[in-house]
């Protein structure tokens, strides 16, 4: 009887030995369970938390680099000067700020496949027809006989004298290059209504309007530099802030501060060109000018061309060489000047 006791009390035993270990087995899975759990959730805590602590930053607001022409009127200006290529009819605006073509322009003909960036005024390619003494209204125009005896037209270029509109405006705005035009620049096509500014917009930008100060000078508009080894004009525009990092203006060379000609100017490389180009600044290259097909001064002057006629064979232009800066220049209207191109921002 104890034997069957101590058997039956052994194998009781037994079987409650193989429940302990079945449930130890069970609670080191519950453990094992638990430990993963655990070593994920703060994980996830972790990334929440860390998301309200460094919470993403919202994008700068993008700065407007406008300049004021009027007292109420902003521009912001193309890209580049305008150019041509007359075999294929394309317009686009330069690739860089600082290029201009050059002596090529003197290959300016209808079947030329390069480039050319000196125009005739109010060479547009478009043409009113009841203005029947514009004869020279296309971009490859280079006849330059001046008739004194026509009194309406005396070069053949742009709107004549008896129209209802002399300038590059109202119904003769089509004679101005950028109204009403798509052009291309570096592979992408850039569209707006573009135009040309007036004799007294360009007074106002490089004479009258409120400006940053740069290099000590208050009001600071322009400047006689050199960007790439080519000369120009740089305009600053009305919120300028020079880059740090790169050299400064000299003083002497903004606003037409030298009273002298003086051909050595502030000079930046392209580097240094970047960084004021994202600040707004805009650069006109010396790009000279065309007689004919004889081209001039290039690297020394510059001439662009204003919307502006003064009598039945000349009109506005901008002049600068080195130091010696002429916003009020007269231009023979059959000349091939530079033209840079703007279109409306906003309003005060």
């Amino acid at each position: 009887m104890w034997l069957t006791l101590g058997a039956g009390a052994s194998i009781k035993s037994c079987t409650r030995h193989e429940r302990g270990i079945d449930y130890m087995r069970k609670r080191v899975l519950y453990v094992l369970l638990l430990f993963v759990v655990t070593i994920s959730l703060p994980s996830c805590k972790k990334e929440s938390v860390s998301g309200h602590n460094n919470p993403q930053k919202p994008e700068p607001e993008e700065i407007i680099h406008y300049f004021s022409v009027s007292a109420n009127r902003k521009v912001l200006f193309s890209p580049g000067n305008l150019q041509y290529q007359p075999s294929g009819h394309i317009w686009k605006f330069a690739d860089n700020q600082y290029d201009i073509i050059g002596s090529t322009n003197s290959n300016i003909s209808s079947s030329y496949s390069g480039w050319i960036d000196l125009f005739g005024w109010g060479t547009s390619g478009r043409h009113v027809s009841g203005d029947t003494y514009n004869t020279c209204y296309v971009p490859t125009s280079s006849k330059n006989v001046y008739k004194p005896e026509n009194n309406y037209n005396a070069t053949g270029y742009g709107p004549s004298m008896n129209m209802p509109d002399i300038n590059l405006t109202g119904t003769s705005a089509v004679y101005d290059w950028g109204v009403d035009r798509t052009f291309m620049h570096r592979g992408t096509t850039i569209n707006g209504q573009w135009r040309t500014l007036s004799k007294e917009e360009w007074t106002y930008l490089l004479d009258t309007r409120s400006c940053k100060t740069v290099s000590g000078v208050p009001n600071a508009r322009y400047a006689n530099i050199m960007v790439n080894y080519v000369r120009g004009l740089i305009v600053f525009p009305d919120n300028y802030v020079h880059p740090q990092g790169i050299s400064n203006i000299n003083p002497m060379d903004i606003n037409g501060n030298k009273n002298e000609y003086e051909n050595t100017h502030s000079s930046f490389s392209i580097q240094d060109w970047d960084k004021m180009e994202k600040q707004g600044a805009i650069f006109l290259p010396a790009g000279g000018f065309r007689e004919g097909i004889e081209v001039k001064a290039v690297n020394t002057h510059g001439f662009y061309w204003t919307t502006t006629r003064i009598n039945k064979g000349y009109s506005e232009c901008v002049r600068f060489q080195s130091a010696v800066n002429r916003f009020s220049r007269v231009g023979c209207n059959y000349d091939g000047l530079s033209v840079r191109l703007v279109k409306d921002c906003c309003s005060n």
